[in-house]
């Protein structure tokens, strides 16, 4: 069971005026994009947020007007009977999709569902509401004629939600919402997780996160800077800033490298910088994550006893965060085609390091969707011809 602690009385900040919608060029309204976990805790909220409050317990993921303690511990309900398919002693009911379906628990609104265990499936299991998702109403209407919601790519339109509900906020959870998010695992839903009460306390965002420049034509405009060794000696740095917004994740470095990737940063801003300010706090929502792994990219390796680890790269889940909140988005320092002419991190210097291939991303998949997203003239992904 996981521990919660906390509320408004175990945490400091400062309280402050409601900003405004986010505009660039001031630094009191940028904001933060990161993975609230690292390799101590199983329990992960992806936020954007303005300021992040840096906590020193070990396993503690994050601290904002709660604390989440990962402890992983037995559940009450060991052995939940969900169904005879997609589990260690049965073997997998195969469809047409050559997937396992299973069938919801019979719950009602107001009755929690009984705690599911990732122990119990022997590949990502496929609930017949797999892949419906929260929608919102268009948040920004596009008066931009380049905006890639004009594609004409069919496969990326038929993929392509529009106004997938990107953030998640205590006014949209409640216990049926909670009981369905709990078939999905960690950080794609609160499977194995009872932490409806921290939940609650996250506070509605102010949205449009991005809005077009005053003056403009109308179009947003960004760049999603990652951190490929394909930008050393690159020169990108003025083109990377002339962009209206810029997003960079992973606690990027910028300093000393500013003539290949810029210096500007609207995405994150910084990490642990100064307080919390609830109107400047986004989190990525769980329909968002798992729609962008499940129409976008799906790995094999979900078909396999690794499934529950396995998840699209923070890169991944922020250049998707940018092609829902821009018109237009170039990519760099990403993986390419020729991804073994250059160093690991464009940052790095001396010996040359090597991509690891961890079993929990599959970057091959990433490489060849971001190849696919650039020849449709949905992004522009920067690649090296020397």
């Amino acid at each position: 069971m996981t521990q919660i602690q906390g509320g408004k009385e175990n945490c400091k900040y400062t309280e402050s005026a409601k900003a405004p919608l986010l505009r660039d060029g001031d630094p009191n309204h940028q904001v933060v994009f990161f993975l609230a976990c690292d390799r101590s805790c199983w329990f992960s909220f992806y936020v954007i947020m303005g300021t992040f409050i840096k906590t020193k317990q070990k396993k503690t993921v994050m601290t904002i007007c709660f604390t989440l303690s990962g402890i992983k511990k037995e559940t009450q309900h060991k052995k939940q009977r969900i169904s005879t398919n997609s589990t260690k002693t049965n073997p997998v009911t195969k469809i047409k999709t050559d997937q396992a379906r299973i069938s919801r628990h019979p719950v009602t609104d107001e009755t929690p569902m009984p705690i599911l265990s990732r122990k119990s499936f022997s590949q990502l299991p496929m609930w017949d509401f797999e892949d419906v998702y929260n929608q919102d109403a268009p948040f920004r209407p596009t008066a931009c004629a380049e905006s890639l919601r004009n594609s004409e790519d069919e496969s990326f339109r038929k993929a392509f939600l529009p106004n997938i509900r990107l953030f998640l906020h205590k006014d949209n959870i409640n216990l049926t919402e909670w009981n369905r998010l709990s078939h999905f695992n960690n950080p794609f839903g609160f499977m194995e997780l009872n932490v409806m009460a921290s939940v609650k306390l996250i506070p509605k965002p102010k949205e449009p996160l991005l809005l077009p420049k005053p003056g403009g034509d109308g179009c947003v405009r960004c760049a999603v800077v990652g951190t490929a060794g394909i930008l050393n000696g690159s020169r990108m740095g003025k083109e990377i800033d002339a962009h209206d917004y810029v997003f960079r994740m992973n606690g990027a470095v910028l300093k000393g490298h500013e003539e290949d990737v810029g210096n500007r940063t609207s995405v994150p801003r910084t990490y642990y910088a100064g307080q919390y300010n609830e109107s400047r706090f986004y989190v990525l929502h769980q329909d968002f994550l798992r729609y962008v792994r499940n129409r976008f990219l799906k790995s094999a390796i979900l078909n396999s006893t690794h499934w529950a680890i396995v998840r699209p790269t923070n890169g991944a889940f922020t250049l998707f965060l940018a092609l829902h909140t821009c018109d237009t988005v170039s990519a760099y320092g990403f993986m390419t085609e020729d991804y073994n002419k250059y160093y690991n991190y464009y940052f790095e210097k001396g010996v040359k390091t090597t991509v690891v291939f961890y079993i929990s991303h599959d970057y091959l998949l990433e490489k060849n969707m971001w190849k696919k997203l650039h020849n449709s003239k949905i992004i522009r992904l920067y690649q090296r011809t020397d």
